[in-house]
Order: structure tokens, then sequence, then C-alpha cells
């Protein structure tokens, strides 16, 4: 998401490196402000399934928003403003919520690589996701820039919806710390 909206405002709104930098603040900020209540919310939504699906479900909309809404020519407050919160939002909620559903079911002996694997896993995805975006955006015509991004906004929406769904097929697992010993 930041990716794109770096290469979309430099590239298509002509804005600096500094305002670009400045106009796609509000996201990472939103995704702070709501970590912290997302994971007290947790507990409330069962083990974080819900709540996470939640955050995927608000990124999808965010994104969504902007390949519905974003036109050619600035208009930051109503076409990019809002798909700003609603990411930002949705990953606070997300990475809160999944970190403790996916380890909440480890015994304390396996808590670690449990996280260890878990960011493995967030870190494949991040790769993956940028690298498809670039694939996507490929090289754009400058009269046909905004429509390439669109795509690429969909894309993202699409992964929000995938997460959305992953999340909730999250199951609470026990681990078997004692394997039956061969005879």
């Amino acid at each position: 998401m930041l990716l794109a909206g770096v290469l979309f405002l430099t590239g298509v709104w002509d804005y600096s490196i500094l305002k670009a930098g400045l106009a796609l603040a509000p996201g990472p900020l939103m995704a702070a402000a709501s970590a912290a209540p997302a994971g007290r919310l947790t507990p409330r939504f069962g083990e974080g399934q819900r709540l996470a699906a939640i955050g995927g479900l608000m990124f999808a909309l965010g994104t969504g928003w902007w390949a519905l809404t974003v036109g050619p020519e600035p208009a930051y407050v109503r076409e990019l403003l809002p798909g700003m919160v609603l990411t930002g939002i949705g990953v606070g909620l997300t990475l809160a919520s999944v970190s403790n559903a996916a380890v909440s079911a480890l015994p304390p002996e396996r808590f670690a690589t449990g996280a260890a694997v878990l960011s493995m896993g967030r870190q494949l995805g991040i790769v993956l996701g940028v690298a498809i975006l670039i694939a996507i955006y490929g090289q754009p015509a400058a009269t046909d820039a905004v429509a390439h991004f669109q795509h690429g906004w969909w894309f993202m929406s699409a992964a929000g919806v995938a997460a959305a769904l992953a999340a909730l097929s999250i199951g609470r697992r026990t681990i078997d710390t004692n394997p039956p010993k061969p005879v």
C-alpha cells in the first residue's frame, strides 16, 4: 500500500517525495492508533480471528475506495484520505489480532517458534504482494497511469478480502507436546 501510494502521488499527482510521505502518514498513524485498542478488544471477539477479518475487510474497503474514486487530478481530502484512514485502521486491527490468534494456542515452550513462523509468513506475504503489484503496474503509459493504479488497488482489495477469509480459517488447535514413544 505504501509503495503504491508513493508511486501514485509522485508519478501521477506530481507530489514531491516529502509531500507524498506526509500525505501517506495518516495510514500508518491510524494503524498504530488502532492496534492497541484491537489488542484489548480481541478477547471480546474470540481469539482474534473475527477482529482480524474485520481489519482485512476494512483494508479492502479502503483500497476499493481508491480504485473507485481517485482520479488524475489531486483531490487528497476527498479521494485519498478516506482510503488512508480505512486501510490504516484495517492494518492495525489485523496485525494485532492475527498475532494473537496465531500464537494463542501454543504452549509456552513453542511460543518463540510460533512467533518466528508468523513473522516469516508475514515477510513472505509482503515480498509476494510487492512483486505482484509491480507486475500489475508494469510500465504505465502517461495517458493511462490512473488505470494502472486502479488495477493495483483492486489487487490490494482482493488481498484484503483474502486476508479476512484466511483470518477466519485460523482455528484453535491443541498441540500435543508429549508425542507417543516409538514401540
